[in-house]
C-alpha cells in the first residue's frame, strides 16, 4: 500500500497516522512535488519507509504549539472576539505588530518641503519634472520645513533663468528575478492580482492538485534540471536571441534557515504557455507563476538611465572659498529605458552647457519625518 501524502512534515505525519488508522499492512511512503504522470512514475518507482523523524518533528511542533496557545489564547480572545487561538507562530508575530505599534506612537512627525519643477527646452518634448537638491551649494536634505520659505522659494525661482549643467547617461543592467517561493508568490499575487494570502494559497492549492505548478509550500528557489532545461526551450523558441543566456541562471536562496526541502514554484507544463487556464483567478495566477519562471532563465535586461542636473539662477551665489555656484540645482532621475540591442562599449558621461529651459510649473511638495 503506498502512502503519497504531501512531501512535507506534517505529510509524512498524516501518512504515518493513515497507517495506524488501516492496521497491519505493507506500507510504502512515495513523495513527488508536482502531479505529473512523470513525477508519479519516478515516485513510484523508488518507494521508501514512513521516516520517523519527521513524523516526531511535526509531533514535537503540535505539542510546542498547544504549550504556547495555553498561554497566549485565553489573552488574544480577550481583545477580540474574532480571535480564538495563536501558536509559537502568531505569538511571536502578535509581539512584533505590538512593538511597532508602540514605535509608531512614539513616532514625533515633523513635516518638510520637497520643491518640485516642470521643465522643457521650447520645441524639443517632452517636459520632465526635476527636484531640487541642492541650494546655496550645500545639499537641501529635508532642512526646508517653513513653509513661508517654500512658497517665496517657488516665486523667486519662476523668475529665473534656468540652464542644464550635465546630462548623465549610464547603461544598467537588472538581473533575472528568482522563481516564487511561497512567500514571494503571496507577496506578488497581493501586488498584481489584488489577491489576499488565503485566497492565493486556495488557488495553488488547486493549481497543484491539478498538475499544473510543483509543490506550493517551499521556501527554496532551486529548480531542477529538467525545469531549466525545459525553460531555456521556451525562451529560445519565443523570444529574440539575445534574451537566452550562454549558460542556465543558477538562483542562490538568500534565507539563512531556509530548509530547501523542494523546488521553487513553478509549471510543470511551461511549453503549455502562460494562458493555458484563462482569465480567471486561477488562470491569473498561473500567468504570473510561468511569466517569472521563464524571466527566471533569462538574460539581464539592459536599460539607459539618465540623470540631467539644471541650475536655477547659475552663478548667483558665491561659496566661502570665492566660488560662484547656482543658488539651486534641480536633478532629474530619468526612468530605465529598455534597449533592444546589447552595449559592447560604456558611454562617457557628457557634461554640456544647454540654453536656457522654461519651467512651467513650480509647486512644494509635503512629506513627513521623524524630529529626532
Amino acid at each position: 500500500m503506498l502512502l503519497a501524502t504531501d512531501p512535507a512534515r506534517e505529510g509524512e505525519a498524516i501518512a504515518w497516522h493513515v497507517s495506524e488508522l488501516l492496521g497491519k499492512h505493507p506500507y510504502k511512503r512515495v513523495e513527488f512535488h508536482a502531479v505529473t504522470k512523470a513525477e508519479v512514475q519516478k515516485a513510484v518507482a523508488s518507494p521508501r519507509e514512513v521516516d520517523m523523524r519527521l513524523v516526531n518533528a511535526q509531533q514535537a511542533r503540535r505539542v510546542l504549539d498547544r504549550v504556547v496557545g495555553w498561554v497566549v489564547s485565553p489573552t488574544l480572545r480577550r481583545v477580540g472576539k474574532e480571535a480564538k487561538s495563536a501558536g509559537r507562530v502568531q505569538s511571536v508575530a502578535l509581539r512584533l505588530v505590538a512593538e511597532r505599534e508602540r514605535e509608531i506612537g512614539k513616532f514625533n512627525c515633523v513635516d518638510y518641503f520637497i520643491l518640485q519643477a516642470r521643465l522643457e527646452k521650447p520645441g524639443t518634448p517632452p517636459p520632465f519634472t526635476a527636484k531640487l537638491v541642492t541650494w546655496k551649494g550645500a545639499p537641501l536634505s529635508q532642512r526646508l520645513t517653513d513653509a513661508a520659505v517654500a512658497e517665496k522659494t517657488v516665486e523667486w525661482c519662476k523668475k529665473q533663468q534656468w540652464k542644464v549643467l550635465s546630462c548623465d547617461r549610464r547603461d544598467g543592467t537588472r538581473n533575472a528575478p528568482p522563481p516564487f517561493t511561497t512567500a514571494t508568490v503571496q507577496q506578488a499575487a497581493s501586488v498584481r492580482l489584488k489577491l489576499n494570502p488565503d485566497a492565493t494559497m486556495k488557488l495553488l492549492q488547486e493549481l497543484f492538485e491539478d498538475g499544473r505548478i510543483t509543490y506550493h509550500r517551499t521556501d527554496s528557489t532551486a529548480l531542477a534540471p529538467e525545469a531549466v532545461e525545459a525553460a531555456r526551450k521556451t525562451i529560445a523558441k519565443d523570444f529574440p536571441p539575445e534574451y537566452l543566456p550562454k549558460a542556465p541562471i543558477v538562483h542562490a536562496t538568500k534565507a539563512v534557515n531556509a530548509q530547501e526541502a523542494h523546488e521553487a514554484i513553478r509549471p510543470t507544463h511551461p511549453e503549455s504557455g502562460p494562458d493555458a487556464l484563462g482569465a480567471g483567478d486561477a488562470g491569473k495566477l498561473y500567468r504570473l507563476i510561468w511569466q517569472r519562471f521563464i524571466a527566471c532563465q533569462m538574460a539581464p535586461g539592459k536599460d539607459q538611465l539618465t540623470v540631467i542636473d539644471v541650475a536655477c539662477a547659475s552663478d548667483a551665489w558665491k561659496t566661502a572659498k570665492g566660488e560662484l555656484v547656482p543658488m539651486g540645482v534641480f536633478q532629474s532621475n530619468g526612468r530605465p529605458r529598455p534597449r533592444r540591442t546589447i552595449i559592447k562599449e560604456r558611454r562617457r558621461p557628457r557634461r554640456t552647457t544647454r540654453p536656457p529651459r522654461n519651467c512651467r510649473s513650480f509647486r512644494p511638495a509635503t512629506r513627513s519625518r521623524s524630529a529626532t
